[in-house]
């Protein structure tokens, strides 16, 4: 017949093709010899035509499977599509039309059509698992199983299922876009409406899909599948994004939520597990995870979890829940908790046991939303002298708790105090024991009451950390500094600053300024860093050091329960200077041989890492002469030195 006799004009315009394709192009292709590739692709070309007149199931098999065959080669379906057109136009317009029966003239013009239908059939085939599978392994199943449905639905359009496509409400997805914690997080990072309407055009483009995919439309179909891929992809980007943000939600960002945003009554309930510095440090990270993972999956059962709750382990280290209305047994929850988190981590050497606090949210609102911050943070310190009951505070009731009044007045003082820069500086001398003299200072803080008197620092800094004013106390210090350039130049400097800082973009981003600053202006100076904090905040230590480029000194060591590889890792990660031996150990220097064998290790082990000791609270010369004695490089303390306030 005439379309057998002219098959081997396929291989004659093949090679025209592909020698009119960029080389560059026809190597990412694979096509190393054109002639070598189009004479092994004619049979394949002859066999789809003889099969196409002869055998049309046995056809669509075949070309589905060469889709498949295409997909996996990652060739784009433009491409083929493009190719195999232009190859047989080339082929029918070569054959003198004259002498060519109408019949096989329509079979060309069939072929053309049902070939690039099939080759997208198998591409909608093949591709579909990948994606899903690859969806996976980059964002989890756990984590987008909401996203998972639609692939799901995609499937059962293909497999001829004659459910109809979910509408955009009665999905899965729809509920989680709704849910508390998703809106705190989505909010914060200015992305609610770009996910609902990625999400709507989602279902707008399945049914888009199942339309042109029941109506055998299959290369339509396929373009259109293409286009929710990229929507899903979005989406499983959405919901990393949003799970990752998670852990940097502040107790801040869930009240101005609820504040702003709910408009009904509503619940804050805070739990604070006790004890995951000690297992972070001593289990490592993924032990505290366990017992957060717990946690949340335990108030998932008791409270609920659908849309009008919300779960989150927020940034203060506590799992906070959100709730709409104000009917569930949050006291009996509390102690089914406690009986149950005990009874799960008995085996680990500490008691692992939980506080918590409970904020009733009224309708209406009335008080500023400082003043809930306040009360959010006297729950946290009244709840931790509680353990046993949950306190629960009710923000219609404010003004009568006087114990809250007493408070809200200390946190006000104390911010007022650090905002307006009302605090005195002092430097206490690091002396180097070899050289018998100053070497550098730490800068220290003081206050002072209404009277002017120095009021010591071990009387409120614990409560300045339990009022989350640390950072508003360093940039206060750091401001004192820069305004008073001219006491502080030709002295060397360690000033404290609190990773906790870090945590406070807007203090992060002041810090950093100030102290590049101070830097241009030839102040010479470090940070003062306690072990703790460096290893539980390492990343955003690490971070914040690589660019400010400035020296940093180890306070406290000793006392972190570090490990020397977490220690190592810091050292060949930022320039470390100085390691300060904890003054616990210094004290009792000439009475305990413990105290001498911890001094003597980590003086030791500092060397060995070309770092330079300090020992805190020398108090005597009986000390500085054993100190000597242990090689220790530099001593601080009363002996040599009281701190001297300077501005």
């Amino acid at each position: 017949m005439v379309m057998d006799s002219y098959s081997n004009l396929f291989e004659l315009f093949c090679t025209e093709y592909l020698n009119e394709l960029p080389a560059g192009i026809r190597e990412k292709l694979g096509i190393e010899n054109v002639e070598s590739f189009c004479k092994r692709a004619r049979p394949e070309f002859e066999r789809l035509l003889q099969t196409f007149q002869n055998d049309r199931k046995t056809f669509e098999e075949l070309v589905i499977l060469l889709g498949k065959k295409l997909y996996k080669s990652n060739l784009s379906i433009a491409f083929v599509i493009d190719a195999i057109n232009t190859i047989t136009f080339k082929v029918l317009n070569f054959i003198n039309t004259e002498y060519l029966p109408n019949e096989l003239s329509d079979e060309f013009l069939n072929f053309l059509k049902d070939f690039p239908n099939l080759i997208a059939l198998g591409y909608t085939e093949e591709s579909l698992p990948e994606k899903k599978n690859l969806m996976l392994l980059k964002h989890g199943k756990r984590e987008q199983d909401k996203v998972i449905n639609h692939y799901r639905t995609i499937e059962e359009i293909i497999s001829g299922n004659k459910k109809g496509v979910p509408s955009e409400k009665d999905c899965p997805f729809a509920s989680y876009l709704e849910r508390l914690d998703f809106q705190i997080v989505c909010r914060k990072l200015g992305s609610c409406k770009e996910a609902k309407r990625i999400h709507r055009l989602v279902h707008i483009y399945l049914e888009l899909f199942k339309n042109y995919f029941s109506e055998k439309k299959f290369l339509a179909a396929y373009l259109v599948l293409v286009t929710i891929y990229f929507f899903l992809e979005k989406l499983a980007e959405f919901v990393s994004s949003v799970n990752t943000s998670k852990r940097n939600i502040s107790l801040e960002d869930i009240v101005d939520y609820l504040v702003n945003e709910i408009k009904s009554e509503a619940t804050l309930l805070v739990i604070d597990p006790s004890e995951i510095s000690f297992v972070n440090k001593v289990f490592g990270f993924s032990a505290g995870d366990a017992i957060f993972e717990f946690l949340t999956e335990k108030l998932s059962k008791l409270v609920g979890d659908d849309k009008s709750h919300g779960i989150i382990k927020c940034s203060y280290g506590a799992v906070c829940v959100l709730s709409k209305g104000n009917n569930i047994k949050y006291k009996s929850i509390f102690q089914t908790l406690k009986k149950e988190i005990k009874e799960r981590f008995k085996s680990y050497p500490v008691n692992i046991d939980i506080t918590g606090f409970l904020l009733k949210f009224p309708k209406e609102i009335n008080a500023k939303e400082e003043d809930i911050l306040n009360t959010v943070r006297y729950a946290i310190r009244e709840s931790k002298r509680t353990p046993s009951r949950l306190l629960i505070l009710d923000l219609k009731d404010l003004s009568k708790s006087r114990k809250l009044q007493l408070f809200k007045n200390i946190n006000e003082d104390l911010t007022e105090k650090f905002r307006s820069g009302n605090l005195k500086l002092a430097l206490q001398g690091i002396y180097d024991l070899k050289a018998g003299k100053i070497s550098h200072y730490e800068v220290l803080f003081r206050l002072t009451d209404d009277s002017g008197k120095v009021v010591p620092a071990y009387e409120f800094i614990d409560l300045i950390y339990e009022l989350r004013l640390i950072h508003l106390l360093d940039l206060a210090v750091l401001r004192k500094i820069a305004e008073n350039l001219e006491v502080f130049n030709g002295k060397k400097l360690f000033i404290n600053l609190s990773p906790r800082t870090f945590k406070v973009p807007s203090a992060l981003e002041e810090v950093k300024e100030i102290t590049k600053n101070l830097k241009e202006k030839g102040l010479q100076f470090g940070f003062e860093i306690t072990e703790q904090a460096s290893i539980e905040d390492y990343d955003a230590l690490v971070d914040f050091i690589r660019e400010v480029e400035v020296p940093i000194s180890i306070d406290d060591f000793g006392t972190g329960y570090s490990s020397f590889s977490q220690f190592v890792n810091l050292v060949e990660a930022v320039p470390v200077e100085f390691l300060k031996i904890d003054g616990s150990y210094t004290k009792k220097l000439l009475e305990s041989p413990q105290a001498k064998n911890v001094v003597k290790t980590i003086n030791s082990m500092a060397h060995s890492l070309n770092l330079k000791t300090v020992a805190e609270f020398v108090e005597n010369e009986d000390i500085v002469k054993e100190l000597k004695k242990l090689s220790v490089d530099y001593a601080q303390g009363y002996f040599f030195s009281k701190p001297e306030i300077v501005v």
